[in-house]
């Protein structure tokens, strides 16, 4: 089993972590916290790239779709990948897909 220990870390006394979740990739984590947010962190760069406000209660989890073509027999086939993040809101009685990343694959 490989066990990261994390170096970076966020100090604000008044917030606690109440979920979190890992995307398929291991790249990016959400944590929904105990003000109704839901923050999106690059776990390899130990930063927050996007917030969500106004989500108490939410449910999240993570998509990622993976697409594969080939252009023609004598090209080399390319992969697509696109992850998403899928919130349930409870109390807005919404369903929310947001994209996180896209990006082109090497084969």
């Amino acid at each position: 089993m490989n066990i990261k220990i994390f170096r970076f870390g966020i100090r604000d006394l008044r917030r606690h972590g109440e979920k979190i979740i890992v995307s398929p990739g291991l790249h990016i984590a959400a944590v929904c916290d105990s003000f109704g947010r839901i923050i999106i962190y690059d776990i390899h760069r130990g930063i927050a790239i996007r917030m969500f406000k106004g989500y108490r209660e939410a449910e999240i989890g993570f998509i990622q779709i993976e697409e594969s073509t080939t252009r023609d027999a004598s090209m080399s086939s390319s992969r697509k990948s696109a992850l998403f993040i899928v919130i349930h809101a409870p109390k807005r009685q919404l369903v929310e897909v947001s994209l996180i990343r896209n990006r082109n694959l090497p084969t």
